[in-house]
């Protein structure tokens, strides 16, 4: 993720939700379109993918071999990988942190742009703050949170050490 995207939104001044903390990163889509977050993050993987066809085409092309191994074949294969690794990255972004007492849920991407409520509740095990992100040890996964993606990364890191505490 770029460090100027988070330049384009305001930081947010965290929610309260049912009596719940509400803490969003700089993906949350604040009511953008799937179609326009997808497409948005679908760039450099889109990118990636293709430019190691591109050169092998240009190559190709350039000694006069066939390319229809490139344009039926390869190219739409680059482009698959492409689509899959953008979904995976929509499931697997971290979008919104809800924080009450010892509880903790969490939200992805994808879960905010179907608006699901979070799936699980999660408690803290341990928080640690490093240089340039917070390392959040919860009871069924590790997230890692950039300060950079996170525009309330202080309020965010008291609210998860007193749901430490509180359990």
């Amino acid at each position: 993720m770029c460090r100027w995207f988070a330049l384009l939104r305001p930081a947010q001044v965290h929610a309260s939700v049912d009596g719940r903390a509400v803490f969003q990163s700089v993906v949350h889509p604040e009511g953008r379109s799937w179609a326009a977050v997808y497409s948005g993050r679908l760039v450099r993987p889109l990118a990636v993918c293709l430019l190691p066809v591109m050169i092998f085409t240009l190559v190709d092309a350039l000694q006069g071999f066939s390319l229809l191994v490139y344009l039926y074949l390869l190219a739409p294969l680059a482009i698959l990988v492409a689509l899959a690794w953008t979904s995976y990255q929509m499931r697997a972004a971290v979008a919104e942190l809800q924080v009450e007492g010892p509880h903790v849920w969490v939200r992805t991407l994808s879960m905010c742009l179907r608006d699901q409520p979070a799936a699980e509740t999660q408690y803290v095990l341990e928080v640690r703050q490093g240089s340039e992100s917070l390392q959040v040890t919860l009871s069924q996964e590790a997230l890692v949170l950039p300060f950079e993606q996170w525009p309330e990364h202080r309020a965010l890191r008291d609210a998860l050490r007193s749901a430490q505490e509180a359990r």
